[in-house]
């Protein structure tokens, strides 16, 4: 076998076990509600811990923990909070 006939082999590869990630992959987490690791409320998820979760997060906070934390985080969490909300908005759109 010549070494374009492996190449282009190589890329067919590639391309299935991408299809089979994806497949096997789960897109959200089988429970629908979590707990808050900060006040302890039993909620359910949203768009924004399902990205939390799809990017290794582990640790949730519901929606007013969350808020709470804006409003007392340093500047680099700020930023690099934000930057994940746009990268979150972004990958909603396609």
């Amino acid at each position: 076998m010549s070494a374009f006939a492996w190449f282009i082999a190589l890329i067919i590869a590639v391309i299935v076990l991408q299809i089979v990630l994806r497949l096997a992959i789960p897109k959200a987490p089988k429970e629908k509600v979590f707990h808050c690791q900060r006040c302890g409320a039993h909620t359910a998820h949203d768009d924004r811990t399902i990205f939390a979760w799809r990017h290794g997060e582990r640790d949730f906070y519901c929606e007013p923990c969350n808020t709470a934390w804006l409003a007392t985080c340093t500047p680099q969490q700020r930023r690099k909070y934000e930057r994940n909300m746009a990268r979150m908005t972004r990958s909603r759109r396609r």
